[in-house]
């Protein structure tokens, strides 16, 4: 039925992946653990973007996830969790911890690297995952995120929410060079050369940030 899948797309129910949501990284996770695991989890991100110059960015992203459940009898229990990390395709990674027994797959789909493995947290324990990476204007510079003109640099960043999932703490700042001087950041706090905000990830958020040249 493609009126309603029209409808599903323009409401952004369907989960598809826009290509602008490369601007910062995708967390897709699968409760395989035949329970309700996931009603009891508390999950806390941070995203830290640091611009080195017009060039480079450096990507550093955590989540904390917290199992409150107490046994392991159903609905509770351990949270067995296949996760992906969705980043551009064009990313160097550089550091991962956290995968269950430091075993992943890094492999290309749809436009993205993606970052998958087992990410299971035991009943009342939290434990991190982080995963840091770098992106650097290649040749075709229209895919880059820092956008440049002659009196200004752009940047769109777009947060993705996985449908289904409950409202996360999010954690984000952005740090620039100290030469640059900002003239819009879209409600975020200033302070120095670094822009963030902490909110509740309860739909998928975009910031615009702009600075003079």
């Amino acid at each position: 039925n493609s009126i309603a899948r029209a409808y599903a797309d323009e409401n952004g129910w369907d989960g598809n992946l826009d290509s602008k949501f490369q601007s910062a990284p995708i967390d897709i996770d699968w409760n395989w653990g035949g329970n309700k695991a996931n009603l009891y989890i508390k999950k806390n991100h941070t995203l830290d973007v640091d611009i080195k110059d017009e060039n480079t960015i450096d990507y550093s992203y955590q989540i904390a996830v917290q199992n409150d459940s107490s046994k392991e009898e159903y609905p509770q229990g351990e949270y067995k969790n296949y996760v992906r990390i969705y980043i551009p395709y064009n990313a160097t990674v550089t550091s991962i911890r956290g995968i269950t027994g430091n075993k992943y797959s890094i492999y290309e789909e749809d436009g993205y690297k993606i970052i998958a493995g087992w990410f299971n947290i035991p009943i009342k324990e939290t434990y991190t995952l982080e995963i840091k990476y770098r992106i650097e204007r290649g040749e075709n510079s229209s895919d880059f995120f820092i956008q440049k003109t002659d009196s200004h640099y752009k940047l769109d960043l777009d947060i993705y929410k996985q449908p289904g999932s409950r409202k996360d703490a999010y954690n984000f700042s952005l740090t620039y060079p100290d030469t640059w001087i900002i003239e819009s950041s879209d409600g975020l706090t200033r302070i120095e050369n670094n822009v963030n905000r902490r909110f509740e990830l309860a739909s998928d958020q975009h910031f615009y940030i702009s600075w003079q040249r």
